[in-house]
């Protein structure tokens, strides 16, 4: 059997399809796949901030693609993926997740926050850009937009000290050797979802269902349930400035909640941990989201 899997041109999504393909090829050995470039607008449009260009910018076009047939899977970063799910396609249970922290890429190497003393870091992120100017208050930032090579090479450019990305990217990318300092997910709680690849296939194909879930991973299948109902109960997309992140442990039984929630024109920034049983965290998500929407006025 054949089937045919889109993705983003940039080398981290063909880096990350080809996992899924490997994996794919590997758990079902009668299966083989072809890769598909599509270009989304978020390709096109380098210009403006991520999240003055819309929700799903990095989706819509390989999602139609899905819908008339042209590929059978697609692979994309889930912490891009907006909360509700397209009709008509689904979310398979995915593969093993990769770190989900975000980390600083700079000149030098640092061993605590508080060498950061001055200067312009470069993010394209809101949720980003609020936590690291609450948590280093002389720090300033400043929207940077391109492929994790591109936002690298921004380090010395125009007084930026350094570039704060996905840890999952990075390594996916083999460059953890040049990561200067990884947040801890109480300094910077991490995008819901960061570092698990979101698997989308049309509903009721039970054939690719029956493939995909050779390469399921219980633990992230669990986490990402948690994430993306906090996500859904905010009805935020991808570049909202919101954190989410579900720190699992299967044998116990229990989970780590971190949280945060933000608006950038009124400068508020609220942050909330919680430790809660697994069985009831997707609850605790929901409840969490609805506390910071009440505070916020959302």
């Amino acid at each position: 059997m054949k089937i045919k899997i889109g993705t983003r041109g940039s080398k981290l999504a063909l880096t990350q399809t080809n996992m899924v393909k490997n994996m794919i090829e590997e758990a079902n050995p009668n299966v083989s796949c072809e890769i598909v470039v599509i270009k989304t607008k978020g390709d096109v449009d380098l210009k403006n901030p991520i999240h003055k260009v819309g929700k799903g910018v990095f989706v819509k076009e390989i999602e139609d693609s899905l819908l008339r047939g042209d590929i059978d899977l697609a692979v994309h970063s889930m912490k891009d993926m907006p909360s509700d799910e397209t009709e008509g396609l689904m979310f398979f249970d995915p593969p093993k997740a990769e770190d989900a922290r975000d980390v600083l890429i700079s000149s030098r190497k640092i061993e605590k926050l508080s060498e950061l003393c001055s200067g312009i870091v470069g993010t394209g992120s809101l949720r980003r850009k609020l936590q690291i100017e609450t948590i280093c208050p002389n720090i300033s930032t400043t929207s940077i937009r391109g492929n994790i090579e591109t936002r690298m090479s921004k380090v010395g450019e125009e007084g930026i000290i350094g570039v704060v990305l996905a840890y999952a990217g990075i390594l996916r990318g083999g460059y953890g050797d040049k990561v200067s300092y990884v947040f801890d997910k109480s300094e910077i709680v991490p995008s819901p979802c960061q570092g698990i690849l979101a698997i989308q296939g049309r509903k009721n194909d039970e054939k690719i269902l029956e493939i995909i879930s050779k390469i399921r991973d219980e633990e992230t299948t669990v986490r990402m349930n948690i994430e993306r109902a906090f996500q859904r109960e905010l009805n935020a997309g991808c570049h909202s400035p919101m954190g989410f992140n579900a720190e699992v442990d299967l044998k116990t039984g229990e989970a780590i909640l971190r949280a945060c929630f933000g608006d950038e024109s009124k400068n508020i920034l609220l942050k909330k941990s919680v430790c809660v049983k697994i069985s009831e965290a997707e609850e605790a998500a929901k409840n969490i989201a609805r506390e910071f929407k009440d505070a916020i006025g959302k």
